[in-house]
This record gives C-alpha cells, structure tokens and sequence, in this order.
C-alpha cells in the first residue's frame, strides 16, 4: 500500500501526510489471509485459462525433500499459443506420500492431469530414446528423463 501511496502522492501538497498516515494502518490477519486467497484464485484462473488457450506444453519436474521430510514435486509448464509465445510457469507441487520412483512421479503427474482434466493431447516430446508403446508414458518419460 506504501508504494502506491509514494507513487501516487509523492509530488502532491499533502504527500508526505497522506504517505505517513497510509503507512501507520496496520492490516488484520484475516484481511491479509483473504487478500492473499484471491491473489491465488486469480493466479490460478490465469494459469488453468492459459491451460485451456495454449497450442502445445511440455513439463518438467523436480523432486526434493522438505523439513518435514516429505518429499515434494515440483511440476513447471513451459506453454506454447497460437501467436507463438510461450510462458512457463510453477503448475503445481504435489506431495509424494511413498516413494520416489519413476513410476510414483508418473502417477503423480498423470492423476494431476486427470484431476485437472487437461488434454494430454498437447502435451510434446522431443526425446527419441523412449518408449513408444504408450503414447502418455512415450510423453512422461520424456519430461522426467529431461
């Protein structure tokens, strides 16, 4: 609030006043939970409205431990549009409950899609070392072996 304050009242007659008096509001905890909850639900419709306009994505994944020793993955989507630019961004972190293996990560990622009821469709590999039996393990094992 003290940056808009500053911008917008910085060269005004009454600045540093209204610039003072912004800064000494205190916001509640419950004011700031709910603002930051409708930063995440507008953050996540831009990311699923991205989702639903792109030409093609890929994905790329990383694994780590938090302090809790849980292990977490983290899965990143680099999206493609029509007018050819792309956008990458931090899609989820899901938590692993068991282990770690491929097959676990690849379950993870792939009940996340279905969730979300994303189109694997689109979802592009450049890999030509991987299996080709199925064509959404071929598209996983790409992007886990990337």
């Amino acid at each position: 609030m003290t940056v808009i304050a500053n911008t917008l009242f910085k060269d005004g007659k009454y600045g540093p006043e209204v610039i003072s008096a912004l800064s000494a509001v205190q916001l509640g905890s419950s004011t700031i939970a709910r603002k930051m909850l409708a930063i995440l639900e507008n953050l996540t419709e831009q990311l699923d409205q991205d989702l639903s306009t792109r030409r093609c994505f890929s994905i790329q994944c990383d694994e780590s431990v938090d302090t809790s020793s849980t292990a977490q993955l983290m899965v990143f989507v680099r999206m493609m549009f029509n007018d050819f630019s792309t956008k990458e961004e931090l899609l989820t972190l899901l938590p692993l409950k068991t282990t770690t293996r491929g097959v676990d990560i690849y379950d993870a990622v792939k009940g996340y899609f279905v969730e979300k009821k994303v189109p694997l469709e689109k979802l592009v590999c450049d890999n030509r070392r991987c299996p080709r039996n199925d064509w959404l393990s071929h598209r996983l094992h790409c992007t886990l072996q990337r």
